[in-house]
């Protein structure tokens, strides 16, 4: 949902990349920080340079202290789970966005998630409009919830999350 920065499973092997980023682009990492402070309360040489600071000293070992903890939350999106502990903004992110598939996903038609063959709702009336035997129009189409699954991409195809199979629903309990 906040874009992919591999598993929570995967930050140990990324860790070293990215330090080694970060320790080479200081310039670089000043010029992000003052664009995304620009006509905000922090847009000063301090707030500037606070936000380097932080990112050039705190930000690998914050997100290490987050990732290193998989009991603290069943994310298995680095950046779902940086999010929700605040490392990450959530505003402007789709963060509590659920999806209603209604085709198969695949990888390769504009990133992941897909923005076809899906319905996206947030959360709060995503817990209604999908709920089972719901129905949600989409283009003139009757799509009807029919059960519950966690797609990832893997390697050049979709899965389902493996500790999360699909689990369909008989609708006939709820019509």
């Amino acid at each position: 949902m906040h874009g992919e920065f591999g598993t929570v499973g995967q930050w140990p092997t990324h860790r070293p990349v990215v330090q080694t980023w970060i320790a080479g682009h200081g310039a670089d990492i000043q010029d992000i920080c003052q664009a995304v402070l620009r006509r905000t309360a922090m847009d000063t040489a301090a707030g500037i340079s606070a936000m380097v600071a932080h990112v050039l000293n705190s930000l690998v070992p914050t997100i290490h202290e987050k990732a290193s903890h998989p009991e603290s939350l069943p994310h298995l999106a680095l950046s779902e789970r940086l999010a929700s502990l605040g490392v990450l903004p959530m505003f402007g992110f789709p963060t509590r966005v659920r999806l209603l598939y209604h085709e198969y996903p695949r990888v390769g038609q504009g990133g992941w998630p897909p923005e076809r063959g899906v319905v996206d709702r947030e959360i709060e009336i995503a817990i209604s409009q999908f709920a089972p035997g719901a129905q949600t129009v989409k283009d003139d189409e009757l799509h009807t919830a029919v059960g519950v699954v966690d797609f990832r991409p893997s390697g050049g195809s979709v899965a389902a999350a493996p500790d999360r199979k699909p689990i369909p629903i008989n609708i006939d309990q709820y019509v």
